[in-house]
């Protein structure tokens, strides 16, 4: 009788736990797959966008650096997306079909950064039908760059107010009032020619 009793608990209740687990564990490994293959095609893109705006600046020696800088970021944004095309198989899509799927894109350079995003093309300085609804419809969402964003921040205390900018090293730019006076300086925090580690008193 008892082995009878043990048979029925071991049927009734290790075999579907063995069973659920068995699941789980499949569920965590194909999850696992995916997410690795998912992160294998979103770097290669992301590569495969860093090398077009390596190229492109490159090649980019005359004209506005800051319009030669918006076009290389733009190049390698629909590098990236036609990437992902590649990369997921959607051979024969528009490149547009994945911007549905990434929310934005960010861009960090030396002194700030691009963010590529969804924005509502409209003129609100304009009334509607007072411009060429070819270019520009109120309302419609498009994909672009939006405008170029400093490392910059703002300090205010009683008798200051200064605003600095930072960059990717340790160059940095101050202006504004500092203890009643206008400062604008710029240097580095840190020394790096004779890397005395001792940092400047830009204050």
């Amino acid at each position: 009788m008892k082995i009878q009793s043990l048979s029925v608990i071991f049927i009734v209740i290790i075999i579907p736990i063995a069973i659920l687990m068995s699941e789980y564990i499949d569920n965590k490994i194909t999850l696992a797959q995916t997410e690795l293959e998912y992160d294998s095609k979103l770097l290669n893109a992301t590569y495969s966008a860093i090398k077009a705006y390596q190229l492109n600046t490159v090649n980019n020696a005359f004209g506005d650096i800051t319009t030669e800088n918006v076009k290389s970021t733009e190049a390698a944004a629909k590098t990236f997306f036609d990437s992902l095309v590649l990369n997921f198989n959607y051979t024969g899509y528009n490149s547009s079909v994945m911007k549905e799927y990434v929310p934005a894109v960010v861009f960090t350079l030396y002194d700030g950064y691009y963010i590529y995003s969804p924005y509502s093309n409209i003129l609100t300085e304009v009334p509607d039908g007072a411009y060429d609804t070819e270019y520009s419809k109120a309302g419609e969402i498009r994909s672009g760059l939006k405008p170029y964003i400093y490392y910059t921040c703002r300090y205010t205390t009683g008798t200051s107010d200064f605003s600095i900018t930072y960059t990717l090293d340790n160059y940095i730019t101050i202006q504004g009032i500092i203890k009643g006076s206008y400062v604008y300086d710029c240097g580095y925090l840190y020394n790096i020619a004779n890397n005395t580690n001792e940092p400047r008193n830009l204050l």
